[in-house]
């Protein structure tokens, strides 16, 4: 072979060979742009002047019939309470007791004046003669 004829084929084929890159350390690190979430907000603790009181609501049990009786806690706060159209006497703690008479309506109501005016009220109906409780 000619060394003439050959060595512009080794220029061609040499310009034809890709150039070898540099290897780099590490791959370049894509960043994707995030959301920037809002830092919570805390939630007020209320106050105790603020907090909503729990409803006002007699406590009691018995035998709510004709000739029962019945025993029980007024609303806190109260300062006068009824049984019907009786008042009821009551302790320190707003504990009360009292009767219902052999010939009683069999629907009654529990009543409380608390100290702000407010008027608590609880409906009973007690058995009659004769009645179950089934």
């Amino acid at each position: 072979m000619n060394p003439i004829r050959v060595a512009p084929l080794l220029l061609v084929a040499a310009a034809c060979v890709p150039t070898a890159e540099p290897e780099s350390a590490a791959p370049a690190e894509v960043v994707q742009p995030v959301r920037a979430t809002p830092a919570p907000v805390p939630t007020p603790t209320p106050s105790p002047s603020t907090a909503a009181a729990p409803a006002p609501l007699f406590t009691f049990d018995g035998e709510l019939e004709q000739g029962g009786w019945i025993r029980g806690r007024v609303p806190a706060g109260t300062v006068e309470a009824a049984l019907g159209e009786e008042p009821l006497s009551l302790d320190e703690d707003g504990r009360f007791f009292a009767a219902f008479d052999r010939d009683a309506d069999p629907a009654v109501t529990l009543r409380a004046t608390l100290a702000d005016g407010r008027t608590v009220t609880s409906p009973l109906a007690h058995r009659g003669p004769g009645t179950s409780n089934a």
